[in-house]
């Protein structure tokens, strides 16, 4: 009786902790104190030089050999921690020689975390053996140390980074670093047999030695063809250990799709830690079992796709419908945008499950790039592209307080200005907040590079600014910025990013963007939003409120005009989901998505033409360039396919980046991207 009250009081314990562990929250920074109430799931041996047979292959680096192993699952990320038996633990100089009289040296390993997804050492790699051999966990179990328990790995989560030799022989810079993901579920660790298969990769582009250090960010998962989609992960090392992270959708997508119900709530996995690098001639060194118990894992936000199609919209009403901004309509003071591809047709906008959406149809296209600097450069004709894209909100749906949108920094708006002249649906809102979708490049070459700068979500409390009169200071709310972003990610992004404006605060929030032909959509995690006005005392936001919306639009076209939309409202949580798609027979021209995209080296065009006509297809890079005639002459009615090389007129092979491909025939333009990579 004494030792059944004993255990039902360590239960007790065990689960009051529990609660505690759900609350730490980890942050990837080099730093173990949000690991300190993380319990121990594997404590390993230290591994001593001629302890094991020749066949074992340990590790006998202190800075390699695992001391003891944590891990926890967070939302949807799965985040890891290994501590060394000493340290600095990186570089760990893994190679070493002689290179004409001086010694060079270069860094490389492989961290991983062995995963038993059925918690069944007798299923899937058992830990321990590795290629044939003991692992040392093995060999010391074989000698009946206690502690030693293998797992059975489905798969394994892996951290690789690698520099090139030091000077002379090489430069010293860094070639790799990747986190990744494998099932080895059909992977025989004791025969060397059977073949794993990849479930992720995400490389971090044109590493540094600070990337080495610590790196967080999101990154496309280079084994799919999904280009839509980036994946958080993140590494940061400590004098004496790794801390790693990456996003579960990839793991929990893919064994799904084998039929496997892994990663379900109250699951518990083993755990093993598991190093392999140079060091030892690729010794290994394994941890003994370990366990994790998975919490409710959110599923990534899904009401809307970030894919530059608009099919997911079309159940939203327009809440709110802009008339055309006309040159020499508005006096000077207006600073109105003349440009269709940054002036406002319409706005739909809804909140479901925290997410705020929104979507914002231009008069014309294409959109991106908008263009909006161009001069001359030494006798060469520059450009730059750069816009603020907002939505304006009316969080208490007066348009009696906040920022009313029918001036900006002291003059009219648009909108302003035709109320003014009493024109009907051109109310204001009273602004207490935005959501601004930010992005720039550089110039293009030669004056610079043309690769991008910035892209980045964030929202603003403007309730004390007037924008009347100009005055007042509008107040941060959150920035997510886009790490490391390309003319991919500036196309379309969606994943999950920290909150600069708010430093500890160390969740990860999902955001993204995509544009299409003549519109942006935009989706950002609402929850600090809420946070921070509930802190003020204000209970916006909450399912059953009314808001005021308008569309606004800030760019250096037309010496930074601006472009704002009447007034809309939504009810908050009403969000009418994804519209079923209605098939029907084209009636008209038709461009369709090129598949595949991504490419290399070819992709597939298709077209339809409703009639014998004249029609062009042309391929551009992001400066507007023309690289390639694909069709120029009278074709036939009916469907069409042309495929692209990837090469130019000149037959040259051209760099990877986002090109557009146009149809014309007459008056009609149908332009959409695509992806070559290298």
């Amino acid at each position: 009786m004494k030792n059944i009250i004993i255990l039902f009081v360590v239960t007790l314990l065990f689960a009051a902790l529990g609660t505690s562990f759900a609350q730490v929250t980890i942050a990837i920074d080099g730093d173990s104190t949000d690991w300190a109430q993380i319990p121990v799931a594997a404590t390993a041996l230290n591994n001593l030089p001629d302890y094991f047979p020749d066949e074992v292959g340990a590790i006998y680096s202190d800075r390699v050999d695992i001391k003891t192993v944590k891990a926890v699952i967070q939302g949807n990320m799965f985040f890891f921690f290994i501590r060394f038996q000493g340290g600095p633990v990186w570089p760990n100089l893994a190679y070493s020689e002689d290179f004409n009289g001086t010694t060079v040296v270069r860094s490389r390993g492989y961290y991983h975390l062995n995963i038993d997804l059925d918690n069944n050492p007798d299923t899937g790699a058992n830990t321990h053996w590795y290629e044939a051999h003991y692992t040392p966990v093995g060999y010391y179990n074989s000698q009946g140390l206690p502690n030693t328990d293998a797992i059975g790995s489905e798969g394994y989560l892996e951290f690789g980074i690698q520099n090139r030799w030091s000077p002379p022989k090489e430069d010293g810079t860094y070639k790799q670093i990747s986190y990744a993901s494998y099932d080895i579920s059909d992977v025989d660790y004791h025969t060397g047999l059977g073949d794993e298969a990849d479930i992720s990769n995400i490389e971090v582009q044109n590493p540094d030695s600070l990337d080495a250090m610590k790196w967080e960010g999101c990154g496309i998962n280079e084994i799919t063809d999904d280009s839509t989609r980036y994946f958080w992960a993140g590494h940061a090392w400590g004098e004496d250990f790794l801390e790693y992270g990456t996003e579960l959708t990839q793991q929990i997508e893919y064994w799904h799709a084998k039929g496997m119900d892994y990663f379900a709530p109250g699951d518990t996995i083993g755990i093993a830690g598991f190093i392999e690098t140079p060091i030892d001639d690729w010794g290994v060194d394994v941890a003994p079992r370990g366990v994790v118990v998975v919490p409710q894992i959110p599923e990534r936000p899904s009401t809307i796709t970030f894919d530059g199609q608009n099919d997911d919209w079309a159940n939203q009403p327009v809440l709110a419908t802009a008339l055309d901004n006309l040159p020499d309509y508005f006096p000077d003071e207006v600073g109105a945008i003349y440009s269709n591809r940054v002036d406002i047709k319409t706005v739909k906008a809804f909140i479901e499950n925290d997410m705020f959406y929104f979507n914002i149809q231009f008069q014309g296209g294409p959109v991106w790039p908008n263009l909006a600097y161009s001069e001359d450069f030494n006798g060469t004709t520059v450009v730059r592209s750069r816009g603020y894209y907002h939505l304006n909100i009316d969080l208490d749906n007066n348009p009696d307080t906040g920022a009313n949108t029918h001036w900006y920094e002291a003059h009219y708006t648009p909108v302003g200005y035709y109320n003014s002249q009493g024109l009907p649906n051109t109310d204001a809102i009273g602004s207490e907040g935005y959501l601004e979708f930010g992005i720039q490049n550089r110039w293009s070459p030669p004056k610079e590079d043309g690769t991008y700068k910035q892209i980045s979500y964030a929202y603003y409390d403007i309730s004390d600014v007037d924008y009347h009169t100009g005055l007042g200071d509008e107040a941060d709310i959150a920035n997510f910025e886009v790490v490391d972003p390309d003319s991919m990610s500036a196309t379309h992004f969606s994943g999950y990013m920290l909150n600069d404006i708010v430093p500890e605060d160390d969740n990860l929030y999902f955001a993204g963007h995509a544009w299409g032909e003549d519109f942006l959509e935009y989706g950002v995690d609402i929850k600090p939003m809420r946070e921070y006005w509930a802190a003020k005392g204000f209970n916006y936001l909450a399912p059953g409120d009314t808001i005021g919306v308008a569309g606004f639009i800030e760019t250096p076209i037309d010496d930074w005009g601006v472009d704002v939309a009447p007034r809309g409202e939504f009810v908050v949580g009403s969000g009418t989901g994804i519209a079923s798609r209605d098939i029907e027979a084209p009636r008209s021209f038709e461009l369709k998505n090129n598949y595949p995209n991504p490419f290399n080296p070819d992709t597939h065009i298709q077209y339809y033409a409703p009639r014998n006509a004249n029609v062009s297809l042309e391929v551009f890079n992001a400066l507007g360039q023309k690289v390639r005639t694909l069709v120029d002459g009278n074709m036939s009615s009916g469907n069409h396919t042309v495929t692209w090389n990837g090469r130019n007129e000149s037959g040259e092979l051209v760099s990877s980046g986002l090109y557009f491909y146009t149809l014309k025939s007459g008056d009609l333009q149908i332009t959409k991207r695509m992806v070559f990579l290298q």
